[in-house]
């Protein structure tokens, strides 16, 4: 299993844009430092989607969101659910 994370600077914009990408992410909000300055920060959690789509998202968020740059980090993951 593919777990897909994407850094990026916050906006309110990005559920919306995720959404149009993806059936599901987990979305986390927090403080960040890029260039030696304290920025909003987000992460965007995403497992087993395909790769393409995961850098069509993090390309649109750049795009929208004016952003010099988005990471997307990506990892092997074993993930159990509960039900």
């Amino acid at each position: 299993m593919k777990k897909y994370i994407i850094y990026t600077e916050y906006k309110p914009n990005l559920e919306s844009i995720i959404k149009k990408y993806v059936p599901g992410a987990t979305l986390i909000r927090g403080c960040g430092i890029y260039k030696y300055m304290k920025e909003n920060m987000a992460q965007i959690t995403i497992f087993n989607s395909d790769f393409d789509q995961i850098k069509l998202l993090a390309k649109n968020i750049q795009q929208i969101n004016r952003q010099t740059e988005v990471w997307i980090e990506k990892q092997n993951a074993i993930l159990f659910i509960i039900k």
